[in-house]
């Protein structure tokens, strides 16, 4: 989406984290509304005008460039579009699934994840997958470990317990569709429903 119409549908701002685009960790960017003013957490020196201390990460900003001019591709659109079909058939599969609370929506949703809760173990279950050599989630990166329910999930009105046991699957334009059938059979098997 333009950031044209990013502001015009009332955002003050916007920041982009460089490894969602496929670039370097550790880089991104904030994009803020003209006549906008934030206040830095750390202060810096001249060469930021003020807004933030330290040497630029020269190697992660050169990285997003080139991953931000993948995005005026079309082969980059055409993979997004790719992805998104199979998270909608990945949706429609999982919907199947007995006893399994979708907290995703099919559509509208982030092109590229879906997120669901099974009744228990849902820490069990990502053991059993990355056995299989399957890699999932039960949240976001920056709270893995904790062992919490999702904050997020609470926000949206599930119990602790749905909150809890949530699993994310990601997608990417490496995906493949044996890698997909692969999961819809590893899940059949561990959850013992025939799909």
């Amino acid at each position: 989406m333009p950031f044209r119409e990013w502001f015009s549908a009332g955002a003050d701002s916007c920041a982009l984290s460089a490894h969602k685009l496929g670039a370097f960790g550790g880089i991104g960017a904030l994009v803020l509304r003209r006549g906008r003013r934030f206040r830095p957490f750390i202060r810096g020196g001249a060469q930021e005008k003020n807004r933030r201390a330290g040497t630029e990460n020269l190697p992660g900003i050169v990285s997003f460039g080139i991953a931000a001019q993948e995005l005026l591709r079309d082969e980059h659109w055409n993979g997004v579009a790719r992805v998104d079909k199979f998270r909608q058939d990945f949706y429609v599969d999982i919907s199947r699934f007995p006893s399994i609370t979708l907290n995703s929506p099919p559509l509208k949703a982030v092109y590229n994840t879906c997120n669901f809760s099974i009744p228990k173990g849902g820490e069990d279950l990502l053991l059993k997958l990355d056995m299989e050599g399957i890699c999932a989630s039960s949240g976001s990166a920056c709270s893995s470990g904790a062992n919490l329910p999702s904050s997020v999930l609470l926000a949206m009105g599930r119990d602790e317990v749905t909150a809890k046991n949530a699993v994310r699957f990601s997608f990417s334009v490496n995906t493949t569709q044996d890698e997909i059938e692969k999961v819809r059979g590893v899940l059949k098997e561990i959850l013992g429903y025939g799909v």
